[in-house]
């Protein structure tokens, strides 16, 4: 059963990076990045692949285009995210690093998501920015986004100068904290910002959902034959692909994707 898990970074306001490169250098969480996800397949979308300028060493480079035509030395190109979770495998585990439209697209089939959180306030150093029109971008891509907080927040904001990208929505109906992997305060700050790390498990209805309350000799129901990569208890698994129909989004980068050298 393969484990597939979400990482990113966001600051307060749940901005994951400009749409072209970071906000902020925290060379501790970029640490925390490398040793999470090495030895582990990534999947990303182009454009974060592109940030980065190389593949990532020791680990299987996965990259989602909707280019025919993209190849790149040291990397598994494919062209949707099912082709993704394909390619990466059966091993335990997956890494979904970004951009914010993959983090969107894959939230459905996602398992776990590991979420660095920055005491940094990225929109500080910028004003008058505003919602940027999706229904008029190429992408046609928009979410909202309230992290547990209620804080509704589109997925692309603009000024003169700068682009947001966000992180996607954590519904807390269907995703937990896992308190043996999260900080119950903030780290030490580390290059811009102090920062903590909180981990999100699925909820998930299936303990009980099975059982026939017919007493001690009760068993659970027999369940369909499950898709080998997911928790056959579970009611998501690979069947959201089929409405993934636009793997890609040149959103950017958004984990530390262009810290080049500390991710490698």
């Amino acid at each position: 059963m393969t484990t597939i898990a979400l990482i990113w970074a966001q600051d307060n306001n749940a901005i994951l990076g400009t749409g072209t490169d970071m906000c902020w250098h925290v060379p501790e969480d970029f640490k925390h990045f490398k040793q999470s996800t090495m030895g582990s397949p990534i999947i990303m979308g182009r454009a974060s692949f592109e940030a980065l300028g190389k593949p990532l060493p020791g680990r299987t480079n996965i990259v989602v285009t909707r280019q025919k035509n993209f190849v790149s030395e040291g990397v598994v190109v494919v062209h949707s995210l099912e082709q993704a979770i394909k390619a990466a495998g059966d091993v335990p585990l997956v890494w979904i690093t970004g951009g914010g439209s993959i983090y969107r697209q894959s939230m459905p089939i996602a398992d776990k998501l590991v979420v660095t959180y920055l005491d940094l306030d990225v929109k500080a150093k910028t004003t008058g920015a505003k919602t940027t029109d999706s229904a008029h971008t190429p992408d046609d891509v928009t979410a909202n986004n309230d992290n547990l907080t209620g804080d509704k927040t589109s997925f692309i904001t603009t000024n003169d100068e700068e682009t947001y990208v966000y992180a996607p929505d954590i519904d807390p109906g269907q995703w937990q904290e896992l308190p043996e992997e999260s900080d119950t305060s903030w780290r030490e700050k580390s290059g811009d910002a102090h920062w903590k790390v909180i981990t999100y498990i699925r909820k998930c209805s299936c303990d009980t959902a099975g059982l026939k309350a017919t007493g001690p000799a009760s068993k659970p129901n027999k369940p369909s034959v499950p898709n080998k990569r997911h928790n056959p208890t579970c009611s998501h698994n690979l069947n959201h692909l089929n409405d993934l129909s636009h793997p890609n989004n040149p959103d950017g980068p958004c984990h530390p994707d262009s810290a080049k050298e500390s991710l490698a």
